[in-house]
């Protein structure tokens, strides 16, 4: 019984390996060394369910290479060695500076003592919201929801509110949505957005910042809006003791913001900037200074900031030591992203046929219906997945079937990669639907219960929200 216990898991992995390499045939159009892939990818998505992400991705990294449909040089050259591990690292290392020089508290404080929410308990909540959603849309989900939380905290126990009850719950559930909202909407500092974009690539689809923003932003502002008219207007919490919060008291809190966090504002401000302007207005820059900037990509601008950071001092001291900001990124975030830049290129490669044999097998299935039919189903049941499990698995299972099966139509599939990252980012339903779900269930902000009936409203609006207005928007302007 205990060893049943101890390696389940295992087993039912090398089951699955050995139910591919036996019983999967090499046809229709799939190739023997496409079954190799299929053999691996299988069971490393069940570990990363079961197990973890941690070592299993370096088991990951070396099954690749034993397939032999890639390298040994090529499959570090696009793990660890991928810009997308470079931006990820400089991206939340650069959050880390925001965070520590206190800009993001500081940010948050200004929009909560605005004369708006005096006596407004609604016009608080807006105000709360805008700040988690505005802050988010640069800020890594895991950092933005232990500032808020703990916002969230401090106010309810001011005013008189304790865990359970409808106005603390509100709150909470609200930063928990936003988090998962703005962690998709936006590439910047986000490791989500990054790894799609990373694996689109390997598959021959390019999306830039811009592209992103095109559909990520629209989608950002209209949940927001949904956000409150769930809480705000149907929902509306009971309210009565926020006539406690001393709105006077709030401003009189002086959150200082000193030289190094100016500096780092102006620095990050800038890095958007480098990473934006030479594709929104490139014709309006100087022709050399344009094509530096687009062979720079979105790393180097990243990677001068946070060197910057390191050099300029402020009082004898550098605004960033290094040392410390290395501990912004682990080592096992790393390592799965890296992992899963290789699948990527693993599964698209034409060596594999893997893309052709599900466009055959998929085609007498798909045929009949239409590409909005395909892309909603695919976007529905990656929404339903990602309430239960990983969302970056849900995220590449469901961009492994639904960009095959549209390929060769007029969907831009620009859009469709992006609006399957924006679904599968949304997972608030139960602790295990987010990595970031143990910072609201664990310590109890939260329960499944008290969240479940307005859970699944935001889960159903998203998917309204993609499908009748992401969908026809990314297939006019991508």
């Amino acid at each position: 019984m205990n060893f049943w216990k101890n390696y389940k898991h295992f087993i039912i992995a090398l089951i699955l390996f050995f139910c591919v390499k036996l019983f999967v045939p090499a046809a229709n159009g799939l190739t023997e060394v496409g079954v190799s892939v299929l053999a691996v990818l299988l069971p490393i998505l069940y570990l990363w369910l079961t197990v973890g992400t941690d070592w299993v991705s370096l088991l990951a990294l070396a099954a690749v290479i034993m397939t032999g449909v890639l390298s040994a040089t090529d499959t570090y050259a696009a793990s660890m060695g991928s810009s997308t591990v470079i931006i990820v690292i400089t991206c939340m290392a650069l959050n880390k500076v925001l965070s520590d020089t206190g800009v993001i508290r500081k940010i948050a404080h200004w929009f909560l003592t605005r004369n708006i929410v005096r006596n407004r308990p609604y016009a608080f909540m807006a105000m709360f919201f805008l700040a988690a959603t505005l802050l988010g849309l640069v800020l890594e989900c895991a950092t933005l929801g232990i500032i808020f939380i703990t916002l969230a905290v401090e106010i309810c126990d001011e005013i008189g509110y304790k865990k359970g009850d409808p106005f603390y719950t509100a709150l909470i559930i609200g930063i928990f949505w936003i988090s998962n909202i703005t962690n998709a909407a936006t590439p910047i500092c986000h490791a989500v957005p990054l790894i799609m974009i990373g694996t689109a690539a390997a598959s021959g689809i390019s999306i830039s910042y811009t592209q992103w923003l095109t559909l990520g932003l629209p989608f950002a502002l209209i949940m927001y809006l949904l956000l409150l008219l769930v809480i705000c207007v149907i929902w509306k919490p009971e309210a009565s003791k926020y006539k406690n919060y001393d709105l006077d008291a709030a401003r009189a809190q002086k959150i200082p913001l000193d030289r190094k966090g100016i500096l780092s504002v102006c620095i990050f401000i800038l890095v958007v900037l480098l990473w934006i302007v030479p594709e929104v207005f490139s014709s309006a820059l100087p022709a050399g200074v344009a094509t530096a900037l687009k062979a720079w990509g979105n790393t180097v601008p990243a990677i001068l900031a946070v060197c910057l950071l390191c050099i300029i001092r402020v009082d004898g001291k550098p605004i960033a030591k290094f040392s410390e900001l290395a501990t912004a990124a682990p080592m096992t975030l790393l390592i799965f992203i890296g992992a899963v830049v290789v699948l990527g290129s693993a599964v698209s490669s034409a060596d594999t046929g893997i893309s052709l044999a599900l466009s055959n097998v998929l085609a007498p299935m798909t045929s009949a219906l239409s590409p909005a039919v395909l892309v909603g189903i695919g976007v529905l049941l990656c929404l339903v997945m990602t309430n239960f499990v990983s969302n970056v698995v849900s995220m590449l299972l469901f961009f492994g079937l639904v960009i095959p099966a549209i390929s060769g139509s007029s969907v831009s599939l620009v859009s469709i990669s992006v609006i399957i990252c924006l679904v599968a980012n949304f997972a608030s339903l139960v602790p295990s639907a987010a990595v970031t779900a143990p910072l609201f269930f664990g310590p109890q902000h939260i329960t499944v219960k008290n969240t479940l009936k307005w859970n699944l409203l935001m889960i159903f609006l998203t998917f309204l929200v993609c499908m009748a207005i992401l969908y026809p928007l990314g297939n006019t302007v991508l």
